[in-house]
């Protein structure tokens, strides 16, 4: 089964119009309703929904490394993958939990993903592993 596009609902749209009023606007209500549809489809139509982020982040710091110096070497940037097939730049924030520069092993970062303007969705936070080399 094909997938429904946009560009067909407005096709449909169009045709109960010229129907519609082929009968000489007999129900302009409906005519004003279909309008409005095609009004919120047009907003709407440019929003993309986030689907996939797929990258992975992980890097070594030496001992005594600060924590902001450690988060700066993340990437705070990502590529999305839309609904759409169309790909876009997100932002990362990144934290890392129980940080010490002074200890040395593995520290999980967590990234918040902010999605591109007129993108809507939720996209999972994602995970580094910061590994503070031994002194």
């Amino acid at each position: 089964m094909a997938a429904i596009t946009v560009t067909d609902i407005k096709t449909k749209i169009d045709a109960q119009k010229a129907e519609i009023l082929a009968e000489k606007g007999k129900e302009n209500i409906r005519v004003e309703e279909l309008d409005r549809l095609y009004t919120y489809i047009d907003l709407n139509e440019e929003k993309t929904y986030a689907s996939t982020v797929a990258k992975v982040f992980n890097i070594e710091v030496p001992n005594g490394t600060l924590e902001a110096a450690a988060i700066a070497l993340i990437d705070d940037e990502v590529n999305v993958l839309n609904t759409l097939a169309q790909t876009g730049t997100a932002t990362v924030a990144w934290t890392i939990a129980a940080y010490n520069a002074a200890v040395a092993g593995d520290y999980t970062a967590t990234g918040v993903v902010t999605l591109p303007v007129n993108w809507v969705g939720a996209v999972a936070n994602l995970t580094a592993t910061v590994t503070v080399l031994a002194a």
